[in-house]
């Protein structure tokens, strides 16, 4: 056999990628906690398995792990120099042109309502400008935001721009979320200056909740949307869920993706369409379903798990749920490491893994892509 071919098969490409993982995750938790300490320790206990591992090109896999740790810190110091970028339009009056991203309006409290914006111009008094695009959040009072429409492009005057203290857990949910900074509207002026134009998941909302009675679009909406509201249909749906033992169904998560998808290849199988079309057809479906969607973390975990599994049908690879969560895990950390901070994370990842192993030790072996690259657990 070729040696190439032999060099790979000498590490099971799901340990690199779990190897890799477990890198990047000490090196964000290192960096972000001042635990540098944790860096040498975890290199020299790899190098130390490797080297006892004699048959395992253990340089290979930790320069790796090197190459995507630099490539971590990169990004996270990226984005706390954006975060930081252009203070000098702090805690000062300006006047924003922006587009109208999302508005989270809550029928339970009548004072305030949330905005997210994207700027187009900020102009200071003195007549500085910046003309960098940056997501800001803005709180204003609901009566005030009521004709607001996602889409919408305004102009506010007099506002006062402002970062939470820093090293406080709100500055690093601002960070995660990639919010420049917040304000609040009391007096301001707001002047529409172009009418909305709404994005697809936006039009697709409006669509299915016109066509709904209010209480179905309370269950629709959260449940196959993944739009959350504040008002007393959604409570009072949100008490019997819980009275009911129900709650986590009535979250939109991975499991709902997961039984839309099931549904979908049995129609298939049982419409006997071809294997190659059922999976293509299937990956083009979820993707189309995502992108009308409001997506959390949980759902952007089972996609991607989804669109790896049809990967590996359609090339016929022999699919494993562990290099799939892995490489879903790399992805996500790569794109944005301060997601690892926050519950919703750590408890959807977290989970996945410890069912995937539970199951797995049944069979005591997983499989990557190859049945000569084994990982035992």
């Amino acid at each position: 056999m070729n040696t190439t071919f032999d060099f790979f098969y000498a590490i099971p490409f799901t340990q690199i990628l779990l190897t890799i993982t477990v890198a990047i995750i000490i090196t964000i938790l290192a960096l972000l906690n001042g635990y540098w300490f944790l860096i040498p320790c975890f290199y020299t206990a790899a190098l130390g398995y490797f080297l006892y591992k004699k048959n395992s090109p253990h340089l290979f896999v930790l320069s790796l792990c090197l190459i995507f740790s630099i490539g971590t810190l990169l990004k996270i110091q990226q984005q706390y120099k954006n975060y930081h970028s252009h203070e000098n339009f702090f805690k000062r009056l300006v006047s924003i042109d922006a587009a109208i991203l999302q508005i989270n309006q809550s029928s339970l409290n009548k004072e305030q309502t949330t905005v997210l914006l994207k700027t187009k111009n900020i102009y200071s008094a003195d007549r500085q400008a910046l003309s960098v695009p940056q997501n800001i959040l803005v709180f204003l009072p609901t009566k005030r935001a009521q004709k607001l429409i996602e889409g919408q492009e305004i102009t506010i005057s007099k506002l006062e721009l402002l970062q939470p203290e820093s090293g406080c857990p709100y500055e690093s949910y601002l960070i995660k979320e990639n919010i420049w900074a917040t304000a609040f509207v009391a007096s301001q002026t707001i002047n529409v200056t172009k009418q909305a134009d709404l994005p697809l998941y936006k039009k697709c909302f409006n669509l299915f909740s016109s066509h709904l009675r209010k209480s179905t679009a309370s269950l629709y909406n959260p449940l196959f949307l993944g739009k959350r509201e504040k008002n007393l249909s959604t409570i009072s749906i949100q008490h019997n869920s819980m009275y009911w033992g129900i709650a986590h169904h009535m979250a939109r998560s991975g499991i709902h993706l997961v039984t839309i998808f099931g549904l979908l290849m049995t129609t298939l199988h049982y419409a006997r369409v071809r294997h190659s079309y059922r999976y293509l057809f299937g990956a083009l479906l979820s993707i189309g379903y995502f992108e009308i969607t409001f997506p959390s973390i949980s759902f952007i975990r089972a996609l991607f798990m989804i669109l790896f599994q049809m990967f590996s049908k359609i090339n016929k690879f022999t699919y494993s749920s562990v290099h799939a969560l892995t490489m879903t895990t790399l992805m996500v950390l790569l794109h944005n490491p301060m997601q690892i901070l926050f519950l919703d994370f750590q408890l959807s990842f977290g989970v996945t893994y410890i069912i995937i192993w539970l199951f797995r030790t049944k069979y005591a072996k997983t499989i990557a892509f190859d049945q000569k690259s084994l990982v035992r657990f």
